[in-house]
This record gives structure tokens, sequence and C-alpha cells, in this order.
């Protein structure tokens, strides 16, 4: 499956104002800043009679670059992706738009935006009786230099009823396929938000981030998660909550209030079905991702159907492996004891380590080797070498090379994502050989080098010479010194180059390696 195509931000850092805001951590700009510790926040209270305003100024953009956007605006102060009720008192909803217009206008930008009320702004989408936390709205901004939000009307209770959020606008002229709608209950809707749901910043950033500093790409992730909910309110809900998504990925996190309630595996499977077949057929979705449902620690009954529904994700992913994929293993992640939980259900939220960070983390792993492989060779072959005597240069495949005792661990796919504990040996990271000329080998230069992806940056480099002729192989091996110096919760690039005998040089061969905390 190729890697989706890049959707760049273009509203990064861009001029922003709004028609009276708090300041500081909630001015106007923070709705389009890198920073993730601030939000956008009104003062006042939108009305028909006093209607409020929220404007970018996107003159500096380049006129391609407008031509076809996804905006994704997103409000984690509500706790639901869609409530399903209006009312503006629910206690569902803090500070959320509830009625706007997207507008443009071609007004020379660089300066304050026009007034709320000038001729010039020309309406691009309308929304009313808005119960959902984010929505994505596909535009063309051609010709225009400047992208506002007129409100008339918020949801929240009192104190709570101006509008908070944060508005991303994806360049998508080609294509809008990085874009995943992560539907699933209470779980999927914590560990989706922004910031953690004591409200301070997740370590490394929510996952959008992650992939950012990873691979630099900046896709849309759109949280779907309603808490309390199960398969079955998924299927009868379908169509609600694929309303206004407009990209190619859906995720559904369903299962753990299943299990509470004792529902079948077979209505389970059937459930999930249904919701993936009009994902799939319907909206028109690539594939649908369905992790494995986290494992219940305090209730064993519960837990028995929750293996159940795992199961069953395995057998719908088997009938149709190209549209439906395993996501991570979360059951697995909390019997290991990697992912903590606060109640034997919740992920834990605070400290070092913490449960929603690991599975942040697991996320972010699972899209880096499934959804975005890495440019340049696999690590099942390397390129033949070049020059007189050229043999055939090749990487074992690492199931029948890897060492030690659950150190690595290897994810099925094209380009394998390796963890590795700081702090610990590891043996038999990676054996070269060269099954064609293995003489031209001996003696050969090996260089494995760690780095951050789209680096040139070494976190470790490690130079190796092959001796044991004939069969030309060299492994290597990372000592607890150096694990222990590696960037910890981190994606690394690994690259091995290696100049032969008779001086033919490989491409370098390429993979990614997640480098997990120390293991205490």
């Amino acid at each position: 499956m190729p890697a989706p195509a890049l959707m760049p931000l273009i509203s990064r850092s861009l001029p922003a104002y709004d028609s009276g805001g708090f300041g500081g951590s909630n001015a106007a700009t923070n709705a389009v800043d890198a920073d993730y510790s601030t939000n956008w926040r009104l003062v006042n209270v939108p009305s028909g009679g006093s209607p409020q305003y929220w404007a970018l100024d996107i003159s500096g953009v380049a006129g391609a670059a407008k031509a076809s956007v996804v905006l994704h605006w997103f409000n984690d102060a509500s706790l639901s992706f869609w409530d399903g009720v209006s009312a503006q008192s629910s206690a569902n909803f803090n500070n959320l738009l509830r009625d706007y217009t997207l507008r443009g206008h071609a007004g020379a930008g660089g300066g304050v935006p026009p007034v709320i009320g000038d001729a010039g702004w020309v309406t691009l989408a309308t929304v009313t009786g808005n119960v959902y936390r984010s929505r994505q709205h596909a535009l063309t901004l051609t010709g225009y230099n400047w992208l506002s939000f007129r409100i008339t009307a918020a949801n929240g209770a009192g104190g709570n009823n101006d509008v908070a959020g944060q508005v991303n606008v994806h360049d998508i002229a080609a294509g809008n396929a990085d874009n995943i709608l992560f539907l699933g209950d209470s779980i999927m809707s914590e560990g989706m938000s922004w910031r953690n749901i004591g409200g301070t910043p997740w370590t490394n950033g929510p996952l959008t981030k992650q992939i950012e500093t990873r691979l630099a790409r900046y896709p849309l992730y759109q949280n779907g998660g309603v808490p309390t909910t199960a398969s079955g309110y998924g299927d009868t809900n379908k169509a609600t909550l694929f309303s206004g998504f407009t990209g190619k990925y859906a995720v559904l996190g369903w299962g753990a209030n299943d299990s509470s309630a004792g529902v079948s595996k077979a209505t389970f499977k059937a459930n999930m079905l249904s919701i993936a077949t009009y994902a799939l057929g319907t909206v028109g979705c690539t594939a649908v991702i369905l992790p494995k449902v986290t494992k219940r620690t305090t209730d064993a009954p519960a837990d028995a159907f929750v293996v159940q529904y795992n199961a069953a994700i395995t057998e719908l992913a088997a009938a149709d492996p190209t549209h439906v994929l395993v996501g991570p293993d979360f059951y697995a992640a909390v019997n290991s004891g990697t992912l903590p939980l606060r109640d034997g259900l919740h992920p834990t939220f605070v400290g070092a380590g913490n449960g929603y960070e690991v599975m942040i983390g697991m996320w972010a792993d699972w899209l880096v080797a499934n959804l975005y492989p890495a440019t340049g060779v696999g690590a099942a072959t390397l390129p033949a070498l070049t020059g007189a005597g050229a043999g055939v240069f090749a990487a074992t495949p690492f199931a029948t090379v890897l060492g030690g005792t659950g150190v690595w661990t290897g994810v099925a796919g094209a380009v394998p994502n390796l963890t590795v504990r700081q702090g610990d040996t590891v043996t038999k990271f990676l054996t070269v050989a060269d099954a064609g000329q293995p003489t031209d080998l001996t003696n050969a230069a090996v260089t494995f080098h760690l780095r951050l992806p789209n680096s040139t940056t070494d976190s470790l480099a490690q130079s190796l010479t092959l001796t044991n002729a004939p069969g030309g192989v060299a492994t290597l091996t990372l000592t607890a010194a150096q694990t222990a110096a590696l960037p910890a919760l981190r994606t690394l690039r690994y690259e091995v180059e290696c100049v032969d005998a008779i001086g033919n040089v490989t491409t370098p061969v390429a993979g990614l390696c997640y480098i997990g905390e120390d293991s205490g």
C-alpha cells in the first residue's frame, strides 16, 4: 500500500485575529501555532445580534496551495465527537462552535481583516446547530487573502458558552488520503485529544505532532471518540459519525464497552463488519483499521469477551487483508505491563510513561510502519553491488537473526519497525551477507547509522569489518551504554552501508527502529 500523498499544513503560524479574546495562551494566533499547550478562545458570547469572528490572513500562501484545501477545526474542551443534543446547555459541550459561516475575502492582507460586515466577504460554508466537537470542510480558497469564521451561536453552559478551538488548513491538491477518522469510545476520545484529560500537554505531543517530528509530514487525524459507546452504537449511527468526513482511512476502536455489556463475539463482529462495509463502500475509504481491544485487568468475565473480540478482529482482517487492517495490539501491551491502566480499563494519563503516552506512541509506530513506509530500500533485500565481481548483497530477514529474549520485537510489513529498551544489550540487530560473492565481503567495511528520520546527523554510528570469510557476515551489537545514550520514545532511521574488498559501494539499506524507555 503506497504512502498517502503529503497534505501540507498551510495555516501554521499565519497572522490571525478575532473579535475579542482572552489573549495570552488563548490568543487568536494560538489556533494555528505549533504550541500544543495553547488554545484560541473568545471572551464574548456570540449571538445573531452580536456575531463574533476569527480571521486568518492567507495572503502569503501561494495560489496553487489554495486551490483545494481541507479545513479541520476541533475543540478538545468538549467530551464527545458527536453528542446528538442541540441544547446549548448540554454538559458535554464547552465553548463549542454551533452556528457559523466560513467566509473568504479578496481584500489585501498584511494588516487587520476587513470588518465583519464588509460586503466583500463571500460565504464558503454554513453550519447551524452543530453538535460535533470537530468538523472538516473541503474548500477552494483561490482568489482570497482572508479566511474567517463568522459565529452567531455556541454550545455550552454559562461561563463556557463562548468559543474555543484549534484550526488547521491543509493543501490537498495531491490528495486527501493522509486523513484518518479515529472512531471509538472514551479511550479513543481521551487518547486522541490535543492535550491529556488533565489539561496539560502530552510529553511528546499528540499523534499528529509525533508523526510530524518523525517523518516531517503533517496528517489530519480527527478525534471521533464518543464516551460510553459500543460497536452497536457505531453501527446504528455510522452515517452520522462519518458525516462530513473527507478522508480515506477510518479507525474503528470499539470493544471495551461491549465487553462490559456481555455482547457476543458474533454480534460484535457483525457490527464491526457493518461499519467497515459502510466506510469502504458508501464513504469510499481506502481501508479501515481495527486496533486490538484493551485488556480488562479487573473484570475477568469482561476480559473473556475482549479475547473473543480480538479474535473477531483477526478474522475480519484475514477475510479482506487489503481493506481491513489490524492496528496496534493494546491487549498485548497491557498484558506485558507496557501500557498501564488507571481503573482496569482506561490508560493512566499522568507521569512519565503513562498509559496514554504509550498508546499514542504505539499508534505512531504502527502508522510509521504500515501507512508511511520509509523511503529507500526495504530491509529484506539490498541492491546488487556494482563493479567487477559484484554479487547480490542481502540482509537476512529479521526474524532469523534477532537474538535476545524479547529485546527486539518485529512488526509485520515491508519495513520492519523495531523496538529496543534503553539500557539493554542488543545482540544480532542486523546481519548482512553477500550470497553471490562472499569473498568480496572479506575485510569489507560496514557502517551502521542510527539517526532521526530526515536527518543526516547520527545518533549512533558503528563501523565493523567483515572477517569470517567465506560467507562474509557482519553482526551489529549495541551495548547497554550505547542504547542508554539513544533518545528515548523516538523512532530512529537505521542505515547500513558497505564497501567491499574491491571497492564496490552499496546504496544504504534503510528501516526504522523505535527506542523505548529505560527498562530499569
